[in-house]
């Protein structure tokens, strides 16, 4: 059964949030622990109050769920990042187009992202369920493996399609040539359909930056999944140069997961060998999305 732990304030945003959760319990045996965090000048009968009307609303929304609650004493994020440590998945919200409401909680969804010991997922205010791809950003640097296994794993269950997205900007010092970067994304793809054969999969390549890659292709996308190296907020991998700048913007959840969260997939080749092209995927990089 998968724990999933819901940073939940009663707000709009965290409505959403715990209807994402919801929606994902109804297909995944979970066990959600709705957590409300109190700045200790907060009523404690209001917080109450607020995560017991969000756990009926859970129940019924995945009456197979198995739900509880719980109301801490603390700071924004490290109380709700504390209590999560055990849990499968952590899942807070992020007010649209409002990144840095505040000094104090307009960053939180990026710093609990960045520090998470476990996948995290920002679910923007009004969100809405979509039958669009799972989209899962991809770097040749150790980041990305733990976020591939967990983008493949959702599109699997969800029967989904998966894009595997590898940018980079193209006036990047040593940015490699594209057959450099077409080995990457076929590395990436094969580990995929060895592990999950017949999932559909297409691989996206562009010479531009990631964050407004993975914006654009997050408008139709269901999930869109990145990694994280966990070295701060403007440091590390896809993390480093695109959660700042994508959170708050995303139409779609956005899920972090840390590298040592998940085991990667069995690659079964290594870098520098020749690459087989994966039943249902482009070879020819002209025919790549552009």
């Amino acid at each position: 059964m998968e724990h999933i732990v819901v940073g939940f304030d009663g707000s709009e945003a965290s409505v959403a949030a715990l209807e994402w959760t919801a929606q994902r319990a109804q297909h995944v045996p979970s066990h959600v622990t709705l957590t409300s965090v109190g700045e200790f000048f907060e009523s404690e009968r209001e917080l109450r109050s607020v995560s017991h009307e969000g756990a009926d609303m859970c129940r019924r929304l995945a009456p197979s769920a198995t739900i509880d609650t719980k109301v801490l004493r603390g700071w924004m994020p490290d109380t709700l990042l504390e209590s999560s440590k055990a849990a499968d998945l952590l899942v807070v919200r992020s007010h649209l187009h409002a990144p840095v409401r505040s000094m104090l909680k307009g960053w939180i969804p990026l710093r609990v992202s960045v520090r998470s010991a476990v996948p995290s997922c920002v679910v923007p205010a009004g969100w809405r369920q979509r039958t669009g791809p799972v989209v899962v950003g991809y770097d040749d640097d150790g980041s990305s493996e733990a976020a591939l296994r967990f983008a493949a794993s959702e599109a699997a269950r969800t029967k989904q399609e998966l894009l595997i997205v590898h940018a980079w900007p193209e006036k990047m010092f040593h940015s490699g040539t594209r057959a450099e970067h077409e080995a990457v994304t076929h590395r990436a793809a094969l580990a995929v359909s060895r592990t999950y054969p017949g999932l559909p999969l297409e691989q996206v390549m562009m010479a531009d930056d990631p964050a407004l890659v993975l914006e654009a292709l997050a408008q139709k996308a269901a999930l869109v999944v990145i990694g994280s190296h966990r070295h701060g907020a403007l440091a590390g991998g896809l993390l480093g140069t695109v959660a700042w700048f994508v959170i708050g913007q995303m139409t779609a959840p956005l899920c972090v997961v840390p590298p040592d969260s998940l085991a990667p997939l069995e690659p079964s080749v290594q870098r520098g060998q020749s690459v087989a092209t994966p039943a249902g995927c482009e070879s020819d990089p002209s025919s790549s999305r552009r």
